[in-house]
């Protein structure tokens, strides 16, 4: 039968990581020219907190770059959550207020699923991608800054489309101000 391991051409994947076998500004050049929409389809891997994610490019227009099972870090454009804890660090560190609500209401919504990602541009280092996840029930940026779970992030939010960030401020004023 040669099946599996066993077969002719094994369908065996080259995963690459972002910083060690291509920089970030590479893949997002590469999905500005080989994906349709400046959109890549990706798999929400890991939340590491509400607003960085870890992603696992499946987009098949980046068979061409050779990028297509990329892996990178993805910050949330406009948005920053409360950061988890390390209690294996030296000193142990603890999660800022809300860090664990945050996460676990991101990972409700997004671990696992592949979904439609559009980057903006990288952080000061270079390595983790900015950008913004497109869930079919909405912004999860905006999601987290309603339910009070994130504020607004200027230094992301300025790689945006300026159209996008009122919606954003609207979201966080809401979130001060409610009443629930």
């Amino acid at each position: 039968l040669k099946v599996g391991i066993h077969s002719l051409n094994p369908g065996v994947r080259s995963i690459q990581n972002a910083g060690e076998e291509f920089t970030t500004k590479e893949l997002i050049d590469a999905v500005n020219k080989y994906c349709t929409g400046g959109q890549v389809t990706c798999v929400i891997e890991y939340i590491f907190y509400g607003s960085r994610f870890r992603l696992h490019v499946t987009d098949e227009q980046l068979s061409q770059a050779n990028l297509q099972y990329a892996n990178f870090t993805l910050i949330l454009g406009g948005v920053a959550s409360p950061r988890m804890g390390n209690p294996r660090s030296v000193p142990p560190t603890v999660s800022e207020p809300f860090a664990e609500e945050a996460k676990q209401f991101v990972e409700a919504r997004l671990l696992h699923r592949e979904l439609k990602i559009s980057l903006h541009g990288t952080d000061k280092s270079g390595i983790c991608a900015v950008g913004t996840v497109h869930h079919p029930r909405g912004n999860i940026g905006i999601e987290l800054l309603k339910q009070g779970l994130a504020r607004v992030s200027d230094w992301s939010a300025r790689m945006m489309n300026p159209l996008d960030v009122p919606a954003f401020r609207v979201a966080e004023n809401n979130a001060k101000v409610c009443s629930c």
